[in-house]
């Protein structure tokens, strides 16, 4: 049995940003992106001006963006704590990501995923007639700005993707269902419901086209991790 314990407060440290390895601190920028689309265009505007500030850890700058991703995240929780509905949308990114750190055998990032992630279901989403084709570019040009990665490994099958992510919990009868943003600081809520399912051919080509996508830097390559025999 789960409980459910909303914390008295949260403390922000932004000294403990210093000593991070450049990847974990990359990572973790992830999240601030996501928070930006899901819930606030001014977040994600401020980030996408001063990217360098980001970057260079300024405390000031870190101290606004760690506070106003924990107030997004408050008032999410708040107004869904058990994850019946709006909820559903802290998720956007991690569908697809959950999958890719699964086959990755969790030797990548989870931020380094979902950053992967949040690309493939914008993608989605354009496909889908819910985001415009220049929101969906800007979300990738962020999070490839902030050092993130934005292609699907070419060794990761999307076939073998969407078999992970059909586990995923907002599947439903069979269909796997995303969180897809509508413009930059807003999500889809169709007939009430943030889960949205999406055909699997649909999802299938844009993780094709992602795979398609060279790297942009120097990065470590990812393969799938080897599968047990059974």
């Amino acid at each position: 049995m789960g409980a459910f314990h909303h914390p008295s407060a949260v403390y922000v440290d932004v000294d403990y940003l210093k000593p991070l390895p450049p990847r974990q601190f990359t990572a973790g920028l992830a999240e601030v992106v996501k928070c930006g689309v899901i819930a606030d265009r001014r977040l994600f505007e401020a980030i996408e001006g001063h990217p360098e500030r980001v970057l260079e850890r300024d405390p000031d700058t870190m101290s606004r963006i760690i506070e106003a991703c924990c107030r997004i995240k408050a008032r999410v929780v708040a107004e869904d704590p058990r994850e019946s509905n709006r909820r559903k949308i802290l998720n956007f990114g991690h569908t697809i990501g959950h999958a890719l750190e699964t086959l990755s055998g969790y030797r990548m990032a989870h931020g380094e995923a979902v950053a992967i992630g949040m690309v493939a279901e914008a993608r989605m989403a354009g496909r889908e007639g819910l985001l415009s084709v220049s929101a969906a570019d800007r979300i990738a040009a962020l999070v490839a700005r902030l050092g993130l990665p934005t292609a699907i490994p070419p060794a990761f099958d999307p076939a073998a993707i969407l078999e992970v992510a059909h586990r995923d919990k907002k599947a439903r009868q069979g269909r796997i269902a995303y969180a897809l943003p509508v413009r930059i600081g807003a999500m889809a809520n169709i007939a009430g419901e943030y889960g949205i399912p999406l055909a699997d051919s649909l999802a299938a080509q844009v993780l094709h086209d992602l795979a398609q996508v060279r790297p942009s830097g120097r990065r470590r390559p990812f393969t799938p991790a080897p599968r047990l025999a059974t």
